[in-house]
């Protein structure tokens, strides 16, 4: 039983509702904001039911209820509510005629939001198999294309006015049921290939075809999983891009689901040799590329095709020997990284900028031998903040890395010193993550180690780059052997960073060297 003070809110918030369902003026969402946390049970909530139902219905509604907190009261009663019990209060023609006929968004996505929350209850699962027709509890044929979850699907995808949030809630049952492993219900939905056919043969409505593209991003993990790459008609995630050149808002989208796509390829392929989904993408990837080689799109659609080169370039053979490898050589043939198709570079060409900061550094010099001297020690690297990255991207590398130590004074204590701290602080981080650099820091640059690493003087220090400076002394103490004559005093300015305590009288400082 609820305590008095919880029946005194109670009842001033019950009160509050119906003073507005009569007068329609606007409920007071400081109270039953108050109110909601104290609710601990389903108690009274049919009282409370009639007179939110007949506010939410009200063509006002908000005004009445602005911030939309009545909905919130609404939800926090059906939350201790089995599915079973909330179909006893909303039958189920009632919420289909709700969602199938667009009413209410904040009802719908409520509703949905409930289906979603309660997908581990075997009604809610009865519920999704229902029959709209008849409303038939007893009918479970979900290959049924009137049942609910067919309809939730059709509605989805052909439905170029649904609310994004209903949209949400819509993928997120579909995650949800392969989440719960829900399989027969997964595989009934890779079965509608009539309305899929239908949405992917009106390539007009770019709209509908982009959420069609997230929709089969969500079952492609499930689909690869499962054997099942064959079964899905590979019209459904092979698109011609010259298609949709009217639609360039379109086609960065459609750049992106491939970009997608092969992450979920990568994450979820079983062999490592082959996948038949990317071998049916592989041409289309392939001139992709040579449209990007040949400059065929705008710059901020060459970005995009950019994002899935560089995320490419980190597969290596142990990954995917079949991406790994088509990947090689279309590099290869297209000569994408050869230093006359770089020398944009020079006008600040955003490709060329994302292509040399963010493209696998060890990559870079493998298929082009000659682009530091080429290329890169043309740059103003330190002093011009749109190559900097350049310089950040690089030390990744040991050849390219060997380089700037040697044939420039980037990486010189001298140089470094006069940086700005936030500067210094983004180089030493690359720095800090390889063994190549982390042993040039070692013995090349103790200066730098000692005051701007073991020193922890508070003019080197704002909130960001404390913790920047976490992570370089976390990242150099990594693996690095007891012998190391840095280990004791980086290991102590760490944990004085971490927790505030001077554990050392003094810092040794070791000469300079090199």
């Amino acid at each position: 039983m609820p305590d008095i003070a919880y029946d005194d809110m109670a009842s001033s918030v019950l009160a509050n509702l119906e003073s507005s369902v009569r007068n329609e003026n606007a409920v007071n969402s400081d109270l039953i904001d108050k109110f909601i946390p104290t609710i601990s049970s389903s108690s009274g909530i049919q009282e409370f039911l009639t007179v939110i139902n007949e506010l939410l219905i009200k063509e006002n509604y908000y005004q009445i209820d602005p911030k939309q907190i009545v909905i919130e009261l609404l939800e926090k009663f059906l939350s201790f509510l089995s599915f079973s019990d909330i179909l006893a209060i909303y039958p189920s023609q009632y919420i289909v005629d709700n969602l199938l006929n667009n009413r209410n968004i904040i009802v719908n996505k409520l509703i949905l939001q409930l289906i979603n929350n309660k997908l581990n209850e075997s009604d809610t699962v009865e519920f999704l198999n229902n029959n709209n027709n008849n409303n038939n509890n007893n009918n479970n044929n979900i290959n049924s294309e009137s049942s609910i979850l067919y309809k939730l699907i059709e509605i989805y995808l052909t439905n170029k006015e649904l609310d994004l949030s209903i949209v949400n809630q819509i993928e997120s049952i579909i995650q949800n049921l392969i989440d719960y492993k829900l399989t027969d219900h997964i595989n009934q939905i890779l079965n509608y290939s009539e309305l899929y056919d239908r949405v992917r043969a009106n390539e007009n409505d770019t709209l509908l075809l982009a959420r069609f593209l997230d929709f089969i991003l969500i079952l492609i993990p499930f689909i690869i999983q499962t054997n099942q790459e064959k079964s899905l008609n590979k019209n459904y995630y092979t698109y011609k891009f010259d298609k949709f050149n009217h639609d360039p808002l379109f086609l960065i989208l459609l750049i992106q689901f491939y970009e997608k796509l092969i992450s979920k390829v990568i994450i979820n392929c079983q062999s490592y040799d082959s996948c038949y989904i990317f071998s049916n993408i592989e041409l289309l990837l392939y001139q992709l590329f040579e449209s990007y080689q040949q400059e065929k799109f705008e710059d901020y659609i060459n970005d995009e095709i950019i994002n899935i080169l560089i995320k490419l370039s980190y597969i290596d053979s142990k990954d995917n020997n079949q991406i790994n490898l088509f990947f090689i050589n279309s590099i290869e043939q297209l000569n994408l990284i050869k230093s006359y198709n770089l020398l944009k570079i020079y006008e600040y060409n955003s490709c060329d900028l994302r292509l040399l900061s963010k493209f696998n550094p060890s990559l870079l010099i493998q298929f082009n031998p000659q682009i530091f001297e080429e290329i890169i020690s043309n740059l103003s690297l330190l002093s011009n903040k749109l190559y900097f990255p350049i310089l950040l991207n690089i030390i990744g590398s040991s050849q390219l890395f060997n380089k700037l130590i040697i044939e420039t004074t980037y990486l010189k204590s001298s140089t470094l010193s006069r940086l700005s701290i936030d500067r210094l602080f983004d180089i030493l981080i690359e720095i800090s993550k390889y063994d190549h650099s982390k042993l040039y820091l070692f013995n090349n640059l103790p200066t730098i180690l000692n005051d701007f690493l073991i020193s922890n003087n508070n003019q080197f220090i704002n909130n960001e780059l404390y913790h920047l400076k976490i992570n370089i002394l976390t990242n150099l103490l990594q693996d690095l052997p007891d012998d190391n004559i840095w280990k004791s005093n980086l290991s102590v300015s760490l944990t004085e960073l971490k927790y505030g305590k001077k554990l050392t009288p003094k810092v040794d400082v070791v000469d300079e060297t090199g």
